[in-house]
């Protein structure tokens, strides 16, 4: 896979052009599992569209899944349309759908984003992301920046992909504790059963702070956004001992500049760019592709991100420029500090090549049994 280049900052008011499909034109359908607005994963999916684009000439046009149970009936809608020569659909919430349409349209190319079929179809390309490795990286972040030695994991849908974030996550705190001799710090996971509350997601954070937790990540889409609120609503209540955030997907720091020690990002507009890239040229082909560390399609945040990410909502409103410029000087205070820098220089940066080399392999459980397996073996505890 072609790994396109830097993070546009298009944005998005409403469905960019269908009808269709002329002669002359490629035509692309990305197939959202979730709300968009909130600068998260499916505003990814969004932006993607929007820079293939722009950067290929493509025609491109999105769908957000209204209810999962009506998955099935708009991707038969759209392959029996005969107007795409690309199907994307973001997020496992399409796999199912995915599965007993694509036998039935066998010259209809599709894609599903963060997800694998369990047959492997010759008309379907799934690409997986490396979530394990990047969750490292924020845990070593996470222990060094711990002092109640106390970390909680919020997370959304029991599912493979979240297993990854957790076991890659605990991974790296217990990799951080080794290399320095501290610990252990207690690290807890919490399966809330959603994405999209956002209540489930700040009960869990509040009950992880009142047990002394002063590091908590929300992995957990919109559901995590009250878990981040939690984080800050309490330091609002300690300004003298502030806690910290973990954001994911997208650079979240801009919710609490200055309070957010990382983020796990992947970078689906890229590879969206890429995957069309390649169709158009005639290469598409079925199988897996992984975005990992070593290609660049998953990493943490950095002052990089958090420009593409204020850039990003300032064209579509979310910021005012004034608002960009006050986020932006918060959270580069924290991360061009010193001990920011020290942790990244001495420890981040010796894990990513580690993992890049081969030297190190981190587990992605894709069953609840082997999820369990891992966080036994790394004392993770979890519900």
């Amino acid at each position: 896979m072609v790994i396109a280049g830097a993070v546009g900052v298009y944005y998005y008011s409403q469905q960019s052009s269908g009808g269709t499909k002329p002669t002359n034109q490629f035509n692309v359908v990305v197939d959202l599992a979730g709300v968009t607005g909130d600068l998260g994963f499916n505003d990814l999916g969004v932006l993607g569209a929007q820079e293939a684009k722009q950067q290929l000439g493509v025609n491109t046009t999105y769908v957000q899944l209204p209810d999962p149970s009506q998955a099935t009936s708009i991707l038969q809608s759209e392959a029996a349309s005969g107007k795409y020569n690309l199907i994307i659909t973001i997020g496992f919430e399409w796999l199912s759908a995915l599965n007993s349409t694509a036998p039935q349209y066998p010259n209809q190319k599709f894609v599903i984003f963060d997800a694998i079929p369990i047959v492997a179809h010759p008309n379907i390309l799934a690409v997986y992301y490396a979530a394990n490795e990047s969750s490292a990286l924020a845990g070593v972040l996470a222990a060094a920046y711990t002092k109640t030695h106390k970390i909680g994991i919020v997370l959304g849908i029991d599912t493979p992909v979240l297993y990854g974030f957790a076991i890659g996550f605990v991974y790296g705190v217990r990799w951080y504790e080794n290399m320095t001799h501290t610990g252990p710090d207690t690290v807890q996971a919490y399966f809330t059963g959603s994405f999209t509350d956002p209540s489930k997601g700040q009960a869990a954070a509040n009950t992880f702070i009142s047990n002394g937790a002063d590091v908590i990540w929300a992995a957990a889409g919109g559901t995590g956004l009250g878990a981040i609120d939690a984080v800050q609503a309490y330091n609002q209540q300690h300004p003298n001992n502030p806690i910290w955030a973990v954001g994911v997907d997208t650079d979240q720091s801009f919710l609490v500049p200055g309070q957010m020690i990382t983020s796990v990002l992947k970078h689906v507009d890229n590879t969206i760019v890429s995957v069309i890239q390649t169709a158009k040229a005639g290469n598409f082909h079925s199988g897996v592709e992984l975005g990992d560390l070593a290609n660049g399609l998953v990493g943490i945040a950095n002052l990089n991100s958090l420009n593409q990410t204020l850039a990003f909502g300032v064209a579509g409103g979310k910021f005012t420029t004034a608002q960009e410029n006050s986020i932006y000087a918060a959270q580069s205070a924290l991360l061009n500090s010193q001990t920011y820098q020290n942790v990244l220089n001495s420890y981040v940066s010796v894990l990513t090549s580690q993992i890049t080399s081969g030297h190190v392999t981190i587990p992605y459980p894709q069953s609840r049994s082997d999820y369990n397996h891992w966080a036994q073996v790394y004392n993770l505890q979890t519900n």
